[in-house]
């Protein structure tokens, strides 16, 4: 009898040991102002072109506290936060190629453009050639439901879903440094081109002081209005003084495209001498402790933060 309330006992503890073998942990935000949630996920399986990596990294963006009070609409709450992300390819629904038509095999360490489903079909995609304003634009971390699978950063696995691109860092830029760099650096790429800046202009940079901004622009410049991802409230423009007698061009630049965060990385890895982007990492959050990485964020008491699946 008691032999065999051991071995009962003993299949119990396999089976719950399997069982957390074919899971893995995730943060969920179940709505606007609730509290954090670490739950489990049956571990995610590779699609037919796409692919599972193991998290390395993911940002703490300024996005997931605006998130979190609920000042994003359309957010398909509950969600896996994390739209920056590293990672590790630990399997593939194929063969998978980078834009070079370079394969990407497991074990590679790669980031991903966190937008997908832009239907290159539609008037903004063909005729403006803004493919940020797709309708059909989805975005990890986002506007993905923690229903649909691991389609965020904050999670032990992340899901590559068939067509999303996926980039492998270069040889000399190590996680930490892509991190340090996070989303901040391909929306100022976006926003340099949008600007039209070329050798010998000035430039100047001013986040939350748009009237002071337009009063500094000389006649006949060109003022870009980035980050603004949330409604934070009115300002006084003139139009005569600030925009007309000036003739300025003034420009909105919404998030960023793949180009951008191609030539981000490739000039990440030819001036990772000049650069400590590592150094911008003010620390490191495991998933458990991921409601102290999203107040600290928004307290900024960190210039940059990032979640690891252990630490």
């Amino acid at each position: 009898m008691i032999q065999t309330e051991r071995i009962v006992r003993r299949a119990k503890a396999m089976a719950g040991v399997q069982s957390m073998q074919e899971t893995v942990s995730a943060v969920v935000m179940s709505g606007a102002g609730r509290p954090l949630e670490l739950r489990r996920f049956p571990v995610p399986k590779a699609r037919a072109g796409g692919a599972v990596l193991e998290m390395i990294a993911s940002e703490v963006c300024g996005t997931d506290v605006h998130l979190h009070h609920g000042r994003l609409s359309g957010v398909p709450f509950p969600i896996i936060p994390g739209h920056v992300n590293c990672g590790r390819v630990l399997e593939t629904g194929g063969a998978l190629f980078d834009v070079e038509g370079r394969p990407i095999e497991t074990g590679a360490v790669v980031t991903f453009y966190d937008v997908f489903g832009t239907c290159g079909a539609c008037w903004y995609c063909l005729v403006a050639r803004a493919g940020t304003r797709c309708p059909h634009r989805k975005v990890y971390g986002i506007t993905t439901s923690a229903a649909d699978g691991l389609l965020g950063g904050w999670a032990e696995r992340i899901e590559i879903l068939p067509g999303v691109r996926l980039v492998t860092l270069p040889e000399d830029v190590a996680p930490e440094d892509f991190m340090g760099g996070g989303c901040g650096l391909p929306t100022g790429f976006h926003a340099v081109e949008r600007a039209g800046i070329t050798l010998g202009d000035t430039v100047v940079v001013h986040p939350k002081a748009v009237p002071e901004g337009l009063e500094m622009l000389r006649d006949a410049g060109r003022y870009v209005v980035v980050g603004q991802y949330t409604d934070g409230g009115d300002t006084p423009v003139n139009p005569h003084r600030h925009i007309n007698r000036r003739h300025a061009t003034i420009l909105g630049c919404w998030g960023y495209e793949f180009t951008h965060l191609h030539r981000a990385l490739a000039m990440m890895a030819r001036h990772k001498g000049r650069f400590a982007w590592r150094d911008l990492i003010t620390r490191e959050y495991a998933l458990s402790d991921a409601g102290s990485a999203l107040a600290d964020m928004e307290k900024l008491s960190v210039v940059k933060a990032i979640m690891r699946a252990r630490i």
